[in-house]
């Protein structure tokens, strides 16, 4: 009924040590700063069990460093985008607030 190769090819014996999915840092993106690119991580981090358990140790490890750099990516672009944003938004308010207190 079930192929026996596809079920046991994780030998915990021989295996390397299993990567960090890094899934922690894929929801932090997703909840807290950049939707799309948590979504990209979160996909890569969900593999990376399964390939793991499956054998494709290489693979494993390929997709958990790119749901990491997809996640730090995204931190980098909310932080990105939110600093242009307050500086956009804020900062004319701000310059005129402190440099019209000065002229008066």
């Amino acid at each position: 009924m079930f192929d026996k190769k596809i079920l046991m090819t994780h030998d915990p014996n021989t295996a390397p040590p299993k990567p960090n999915n890094n899934l922690a840092w894929a929801l932090v993106t997703l909840l807290a700063c950049c939707m799309p690119l948590g979504i990209v991580s979160i996909v890569y981090s969900m593999k990376v069990d399964t390939l793991y358990f499956q054998g494709q140790y290489k693979e494993a490890q390929e997709n958990a460093d790119l749901a990491k750099k997809w996640a730090i990516g995204g931190i980098i672009a909310a932080l990105v985008f939110w600093g242009l944003y307050f500086l956009i938004l804020i900062g004319p308010s701000f310059l005129l607030i402190f440099f019209g207190a000065i002229g008066a």
